[in-house]
């Protein structure tokens, strides 16, 4: 049987991504984001699917990323997008730099590098 999402569970799910989007440093579990809109774990997993193609967990890695875009553009180091973002402790820049350049097979600074050049051609 397929779940159904009513309306009100389609503005949970909206409320839900605004909540992830405007606190990317922070991790939620989808217990916890059920908890503040009253929806359970199955219609926010299904939620997130049918609205954005992703889950719950990628959504927030996808606004992670474009946020530590943004920042690297806007010429912030490495370990302040790194922290912005939710990484944490001594490897925080380390664990952000493994994890950009898994995301846009580059590091932050190869990938800044590569975007003035293409904005100053």
């Amino acid at each position: 049987m397929k779940a159904i999402l009513s309306n009100s569970d389609r503005l949970k799910i909206r409320s839900i991504a605004n909540l992830i989007e405007a606190n990317p440093r922070y991790h939620l579990s989808i217990p916890e984001l059920g908890e503040k809109v009253y929806l359970n774990a199955s219609k926010i997993k299904y939620g997130f699917k049918t609205e954005f193609g992703l889950g719950p967990y990628a959504y927030l890695q996808k606004v992670r990323l474009t946020i530590a875009k943004e920042m690297l553009i806007d010429g912030m180091t490495t370990k302040h997008v790194a922290i912005s973002v939710g990484f944490k402790g001594a490897s925080a820049e380390t664990n952000f730099v493994k994890w950009f350049k898994k995301n846009e097979k580059a590091t932050p600074g190869a990938w800044k590098q590569s975007m003035q050049s293409a904005q100053a051609s």
